[in-house]
């Protein structure tokens, strides 16, 4: 594939790469044996290929230097999806896009999102094309959302083009063109404010998003429900999912590794470390205590009024900086060293704020 062999995108445990030669039989074996009936409805495909049909394409497809095919695999090594750009035109630098998530277990979780992003990304940049187009069957309104957020718009609508369940349906024509993508990709700003319990991620988060007029979440709100009951880890990760897929920019402070965690941290363009000493936070903590005493602060769930008891003051001293969460930090800024932003004390907070309003 044009000597880009070596590309791998990572989401959430999952793997996208370009297809190889080799891949065809499990390709077949893992996703046409049956073919899922979601896909064969959205996509217009027949219900049954043999062995044969598809694994003759795939490799053509592999082989074809017009012919960009990767696969999304999950952390079992199994394929479940797959991303296409083909149809290139090189005179005209323009390419047909399309995807396909094979399984039902992969679906809902973000991952065709991310998938249309990153493929999008490369076909702009990589092929550096011109436009790039689509089509969506008109009832898929989830694609069709997926696609608009991604910066892809309605260019026309071909009637009755297809049967749904014995209805005609229209097909959705959508494209985006190098422009759109560069205003798409050039207002995004995404930034994750991670560290230490006490450090003031918050109000940082809080700052930057006024700052800047960008949508703001608060990852304590969402784990905490009114009289600091905790909220099922479903729940929080389908409102923290549904924010991520809903807004090209945002700032979101907090840990909460079962949160979008590393979707979090791939996708922001700055993240924030606050790294402060323990008894630093300690006394922030119990400065913010005594001025909520009693009251609940907007970052925190309405019902959750401020507290600081023995448990958090452990936390802060010790469990929230444990080996392991030190070794997580170090991983954070070791992966995503190029804007990671450590800040050690409120010296440096002042600086990098001051960065925020220069720019």
């Amino acid at each position: 594939m044009r000597g880009k062999e070596n590309l791998v995108w990572r989401y959430e445990g999952y793997v996208m790469r370009p297809a190889r030669f080799e891949d065809a039989e499990s390709y077949y074996e893992q996703n046409y044996r049956p073919l899922d009936k979601e896909i064969i409805r959205m996509t217009g495909s027949k219900e049954s290929y043999t062995k044969e049909e598809v694994v003759s394409f795939f490799r053509k497809a592999v082989e074809d230097p017009q012919y960009f095919l990767f696969l999304i695999i999950d952390k079992d090594g199994q394929i479940v999806g797959e991303s296409v750009i083909n149809e290139l035109d090189e005179t005209l630098k323009c390419a047909n896009f399309r995807i396909a998530i094979f399984r039902p277990e992969a679906r809902g979780k973000g991952i065709g999102s991310w998938a249309v992003r990153v493929t999008r990304d490369f076909a702009f940049q990589e092929l550096k094309l011109h436009r790039l187009s689509l089509d969506v069957y008109s009832f898929n309104k989830r694609a069709e959302r997926v696609y608009r957020k991604a910066g892809f718009q309605r260019e026309g609508i071909l009637r009755d083009a297809i049967k749904n369940e014995r209805q005609y349906r229209d097909v959705i024509l959508m494209a985006m063109l190098e422009d759109d993508w560069k205003r798409k990709v050039g207002k995004s700003l995404k930034v994750a404010v991670i560290g230490h319990s006490g450090c003031g991620k918050s109000t940082i988060a809080a700052w930057i998003a006024k700052k800047r007029r960008l949508p703001l979440l608060h990852l304590d709100k969402v784990h905490w429900l009114p009289g600091w009951i905790e909220r099922p880890k479903e729940e929080e990760q389908k409102i923290v999912r549904e924010f991520l897929d809903s807004h090209d920019s945002w700032v979101i402070d907090g840990n909460y590794h079962s949160m979008e965690y590393e979707r979090r941290m791939q996708e922001a363009d700055r993240i924030l470390f606050l790294d402060f000493p323990r008894l630093v936070c300690l006394y922030r903590a119990w400065k913010r205590a005594r001025r909520y005493h009693g009251k609940t602060r907007s970052s925190i769930t309405e019902g959750c009024t401020e507290k600081l008891d023995l448990e958090f003051v452990f936390w802060i001293l010790y469990q929230g900086r444990s080996g392991k969460a030190k070794m997580e930090y170090q991983r954070v800024m070791r992966k995503y060293g190029s804007k990671v932003v450590r800040i050690t004390n409120q010296r440096e907070l002042d600086r990098e704020k001051r960065r925020w309003i220069k720019h």
